[in-house]
């Protein structure tokens, strides 16, 4: 898939998907609303974001494994990274599901705190096929949300994106952040 400067595309296999998609599914009781970073801290707020969300627990899960081998692609690209601190996971890893009419549906971009300085570069996978994606605001592009499609881009403000809505299906992805290991 030809992408934008800065935006990688990756394929993750679909039985990593639906691992991700049983683990979600088994836990439901570990899901709750989806929250945004605000100023004052974490907000719920469904005009923002409307989604169910659930931290990955650090394990097993062979996502992690392909995930790290695509940001090493990634860093191959961009070999100046190479150079840099390395980066390490952090932060919560979180499934996230969109219902009907749900998304993020606001521009937004990565960095865009003090708590959030450390992040390095942001991934994504959709873990399912619908007529959503996520739009690119400055690139002017659009990611189609196509089962096992992993992107991995810089989570500064010149990679501001919002989810596309699919008003007819539910969307699942899973996302979170490489960190600076400083």
């Amino acid at each position: 898939m030809k992408t934008p400067l800065g935006i990688e595309s990756y394929i993750t296999s679909e039985e990593i998907c639906d691992e991700l998609i049983a683990y979600y599914n088994s836990n439901q009781d570990k899901v709750q609303d989806g929250v945004t970073m605000a100023k004052d801290g974490e907000k719920i707020d469904k005009s923002y974001k409307d989604s169910k969300d659930i931290s990955l627990p650090n394990g097993d899960f062979k996502y992690f494994k392909d995930l790290f081998s695509h940001a090493e692609k990634y860093v191959e690209t961009y070999d100046a990274l190479q150079h840099g601190p390395s980066s390490t996971i952090l932060e919560p890893v979180n499934i996230q599901k969109y219902p009907k009419g749900g998304g993020f549906k606001q521009w937004h971009f990565e960095r865009a705190s003090e708590n959030t300085l450390k992040r390095s570069l942001v991934f994504m996978t959709y873990l399912n096929t619908c007529d959503g994606g996520t739009e690119f605001k400055y690139q002017e592009w659009t990611a189609p949300c196509k089962k096992g499609l992993t992107l991995i881009w810089p989570p500064d403000f010149l990679f501001t994106h919002r989810g596309v809505i699919d008003y007819n299906h539910e969307k699942m992805i899973v996302t979170g952040w490489l960190s600076w290991n400083i």
